[in-house]
């Protein structure tokens, strides 16, 4: 009986403010303690409000007295802002009679209405329900309309069709169509009693609403306890929860993104009996849905399904899924997913499929689905600009339209049987009396119909020559070469002894040609008609290449550089041997560089080596690279003169990498003299020297000690040009106020549907603003991300991009930069070259991929077995598999756990847990952090090559195509003698054929 009046238990979906103020009221610091933490079941959310109830009695804010229905009307915030819904209001009339009224079931709970302005907002939605009603609720008198109900909403609307006499298809509550209190009375005499002499509710006053705007919330959800003792929570009322939900955690938090898991614990917490469908409600709402607004598209939708359609309705989550799949491009048709929506809603049951989605959404129909948002935008231009129509009518009309072109396009004959969006548009306003600009076209497509079209062939398509014959149908043109596309002039060529000619003239039956000798000759059309001959491109004559040799290695810049490079490095490996105090030193490397002496070293017996990994050429003209020493100049062999320097360089050792340090580069530098204990030095003019191959004697400079060092003393490098030149301290410019006044509008203007005049000038302001300050402007740099550690010359600028202020990085087998991290050697792809093929496609990065999908899967199966928990059904037993569009709805990214890392027997990196993006296919990309990448490092080295699994077709060694029909083609007996005697070679072979050969 509880369900069939609409009365509700009161379940919060989150017992907040008021739940917290009634404990604090009694006392009850356990009570609050679990509204606190969260820990309140359905029930003893309803034994909360109840308890609410009791509080605001004793306290006179809520008093329980007689009200005739009247008097009373719907709260806005009831069914979370849906209000009621015409379709249910229609079938309680039927269930009540059917099963008799019980007055003390009766448990309604409304809110005062202010006579003043604070109750205009509750009036105007009562008017603008009935008005969409259509006559399907009873009309409202604002004068009359002193309470909004928020339990037992539809049963009293109910009451008050039946005193409107609201039409109803009922014949036993009815007289000629319309609902009778007359026959009510021999029906159901208390019923009618009831409506009569109103019946007894509890009413809260407006001031506990206003302080507190949650309690409505809280109140009104009562029927969504366990059992849903009320009308259940159907999904068009999910969907709304959803979009009120995503609104207010935006508005709560400031985020400008959220997740499914921040809106779905409150509304799963009351228990639906759709909570399955909630996934691919929230993706559908968040997507498509567009806001809260009463404009938006789901907004609109959902008005027009609550007055014309079945709210009640269950459509199943494929199809919610369905409806909020991407597809590819920036379009996404978002008018098309709501006409499939309100067809859904609004169309005889199971009209609208998962299967009729995705084929919607299919390119060959979403080409005709972009004509229909065309169409039902003129024609919306085209109803609101009729006087005679309401704005509710308009909008009705425009509704049907749209579902009637959801219906056309996807054939469904028992919703229309119109075969053309033309002719939806052209009946619609006919049928209004108006001028439809559809109608020439509907004429022109019905008098130029032929009784029988065929297509065209691929001849015609590419164009056809005018063929041309006698009286006895033999052809007189040379209209089948012109097709072949042959013309007088063609070089040709016969395929059979590749014989080249020119043509000179055709004719149906023969083709003159000139040989390359100059003679003439005549050859058949057929042969061309057969493809005895083509078209023929000579082959372009050899072209030499003029004083090649100017080009040898003898004259090639980059041959000599790179010979005269090995002679230096030869020269200071020579120079670095010859030096006996590396064991005297120590290098320190933190916090800072020093080099200290273990050992006292008179002045010039310290010679240190200059020798490095990086040799730099550069013109002379260039300023050189700081720390370089230049050895000498090379001329002659470049357009311009180039220096050649040593540059410092130095790689710390890490794990298997020996590194490379050099004393001299590791040494404090210091522009001051006093302060330095060495200097550069070398024989004679080393710094001006020629270079060339060959050279006798290379001079190398070294770093020698002009001062006495004792043990314990930090060798310091006077380098005069690390002196820094006085720089002239930048002003502080202030920021004008045109300028300030700029940046606060272009990041507070909005363009909202009636604001595009002032948007408009808004934009020209900022333009006049720009071009006053353009001088103003200045320069700005950006940071990036740079990696840098073992085998990396230069810094790695890695492929990043942040989500939720954490950055990620790609990893990804073929990234030059990341070879390079992990072996120390460069990638090389090339196999026919001398050095070998190099690179990291190892089966790490399978194993990765493989542990993400397995973690979105899993995230996936958790969201539906949690939503199937709320339904109370038991877990599915299969779950989809994990999509990319599901990063709406669990997140834009998942945890992976991966196993250590074993070298050998011995563990070099622990297992740990990764966090990387939702994907299902494609580069991983992971959070960037130092130790994540070491672990990466470690994993890529310690991984076995990855090797391309064998196709099953060739590991089993069966034939192309398809077994069934191979064996019917294969060789059949010829007589009866080889089916009792077959040969020994095919008795060999026939267990392999029939197995498989195994490699």
């Amino acid at each position: 009986m509880l369900a069939k009046l609409g009365l509700a238990g009161l379940c919060s979906q989150d017992p907040s403010a008021l739940c917290k103020q009634k404990a604090t009221a009694s006392h009850g610091s356990e009570w609050r303690g679990r509204a606190d933490r969260g820990e309140l079941s359905c029930e003893s959310s309803k034994e909360s409000i109840q308890a609410l109830h009791e509080f605001l009695v004793q306290k006179g804010h809520a008093w329980k007295m007689k009200l005739s229905c009247a008097l009373i009307g719907v709260h806005p915030g009831n069914r979370d802002g849906i209000g009621c819904s015409v379709a249910h209001v229609a079938e309680l009339i039927t269930d009540i009679h059917s099963i008799g009224f019980v007055a003390a079931e009766s448990k309604g709970v409304c809110v005062e209405v202010p006579a003043d302005g604070r109750g205009d907002h509750i009036r105007q939605f009562n008017l603008q329900l009935a008005s969409e009603a259509f006559g399907k609720l009873a009309p409202v008198d604002c004068a009359s309309l002193k309470y909004a109900s928020i339990i037992g909403s539809h049963a009293n609307q109910a009451n008050r069709c039946f005193k409107a006499g609201v039409a109803h298809e009922d014949p036993k509550v009815t007289v000629d169509g319309f609902l009778s209190l007359t026959k009510l009375a021999q029906v159901d005499p208390s019923w009618h009693a009831a409506i009569q002499d109103g019946l007894e509710g509890l009413v809260i006053s407006h001031d506990v609403t206003e302080s507190h705007p949650d309690y409505v919330r809280l109140a009104q959800a009562a029927g969504n306890a366990s059992g849903q003792i009320a009308s259940v929570e159907h999904e068009l009322q999910l969907a709304r929860k959803v979009t009120v939900a995503i609104d207010g955690l935006l508005k709560r938090s400031g985020k400008t993104t959220v997740v499914y898991n921040d809106v779905a614990p409150d509304i799963l917490r009351s228990r639906p009996p759709s909570a399955s469908a909630l996934p691919g409600i929230f993706m559908f709402v968040l997507k498509c849905g567009g806001g809260l607004g009463a404009d938006s598209f789901f907004g609109r939708s959902e008005r027009h399904i609550r007055a014309h359609g079945q709210p009640k309705r269950a459509l199943g989550p494929e199809v919610w899924q369905a409806l909020a799949m991407e597809v590819k491009g920036k379009c996404q048709y978002v008018p098309w997913r709501h006409m499939l929506l309100k067809l859904g809603f609004t169309g005889p049951e199971r009209t609208l499929t998962s299967s009729d989605v995705k084929k919607a959404l299919q390119s060959n129909v979403l080409a005709k689905a972009a004509e229909a948002e065309k169409m039902a935008s003129e024609m919306q231009r085209i109803l609101s600009s009729a006087t005679h129509l309401t704005p509710e009518v308009a909008a009705a009309t425009l509704a049907e339209v749209e579902i009637e072109f959801a219906a056309v396009l996807l054939q469904k004959r028992k919703v229309s049987q119109r075969t053309s969006l033309e002719s939806v548009c052209n009946d619609c306003l006919q049928g209004l009396g108006m001028s439809s600009p559809w109608a020439h076209v509907l004429q022109s497509s019905s008098s130029t119909q032929a009784p029988a079209q065929t297509s065209p062939s691929k001849d015609s398509e590419a164009g056809m020559a005018l063929r041309l014959f006698d009286n006895s149908g033999k052809l007189l043109n040379d209209a089948r070469l012109v097709e072949m596309g042959f013309e007088v002039g063609n070089l040709v060529m016969r395929k059979a002894d590749e014989v080249v000619g020119t043509i000179k003239s055709m004719t149906a039956e023969h083709v003159d040609l000139v040989l390359q000798d100059s003679s003439a000759c005549r050859v058949s059309s057929q042969s061309f008609i057969e493809g005895k001959w083509k078209k023929h491109v000579p082959k372009q004559s050899p072209v030499p290449l003029v004083d090649w040799w100017q080009s040898s290695p003898a004259h090639a810049p980059d041959f000599f550089l790179a010979t005269l490079k090995g002679e230096v490095m030869q020269a200071m490996w020579e120079q670095y041997h010859a030096f006996k105090h590396d064991k005297s030193l120590q290098v320190i490397l933190k916090p800072s560089k020093d080099v200290q002496a273990l050992e006292s070293f008179p002045p010039g017996a310290l010679r240190l080596p200059v020798a490095t990994t990086r040799l730099d050429v550069r013109p002379s003209s260039q300023a050189p690279l700081q720390g370089s020493v230049m050895i000498g100049s090379i001329k002659g062999i470049f357009p311009e003169e180039m220096s050649f320097f040593l540059t410092p360089a130095m790689q710390i050792p890490k794990d298997s990498n020996p590194g490379f340090i050099s004393p001299a580069w590791a040494c404090k530098v210091s522009p001051d003299k006093e302060d330095s204990n060495l200097e550069l030095s070398g024989p004679g003019e080393w710094s001006k020297q020629k270079l060339c191959i060959g050279m006798t004697k290379l001079q190398l400079p070294v770093v020698k000690n002009f001062k006495k060092i004792n043990a314990g003393d930090s060798l310091v490098f006077f380098r005069p040009e690390y002196q820094k030149a006085s720089e002239p301290v930048e002003p502080l410019v202030p920021i004008s106020k045109r300028q300030s006044a700029g940046l606060q509008s272009s990041q507070t203007c909005t363009a909202g549907p009636g604001s595009l005049y002032s948007l408009h000038q808004q934009m020209a302001k900022e333009l006049v603003a720009a071009g006053e300050d353009e001088e103003q402007e200045e320069i700005s740099i950006y940071k990036a991300t740079c990696v840098k550690g073992p085998g990396l010359r230069t810094a790695w600028m890695p492929a990043v991009q942040t989500v939720g202020g954490v950055e990620y990085i790609k990893l990804s087998k073929w990234d030059r930069y990341l070879t390079l991290l992990c072996t120390q050697k460069p990638m090389n792809l090339h196999r026919e070259g001398k050095k070998p093929v190099h690179n990291i496609n190892v089966v790490f990065f399978a194993e990765l991929a493989k542990l993400r999908l397995e973690a979105c899967n899993a995230a996936v199966r958790r969201v539906m077995e949690e939503a199937a928990e709320a339904e109370g059904k038991p877990p599915p037993t299969k779950v989809r598999a994990a999509t990319q569009e599901d990063e709406y709805l669990i997140g834009r990214f998942v945890v992976v756990d991966v196993p250590p890392v074993y070298k050998g027997e011995d563990m070099i990196q622990e297992g740990r847990q990764l966090r990387v993006l939702w994907a299902v296919r494609g580069e991983v990309w992971i959070k960037l952090s130092q130790a994540n990448l070491q672990y990466v490092r470690h994993a890529i080295q310690e991984s076995p090559a990855y090797v391309q699994p064998a196709s099953k077709r060739k590991s089993k060694g069966s034939p192309q195509g398809s077994p069934k029909r191979h064996k019917k083609r294969g060789r059949k007996p010829h007589s009866r003698s080889n089916l009792l005697e077959p040969d020994p070679a095919e008795a060999a072979i026939a267990p392999q054929a029939e197995h498989g050969e195994e490699d």
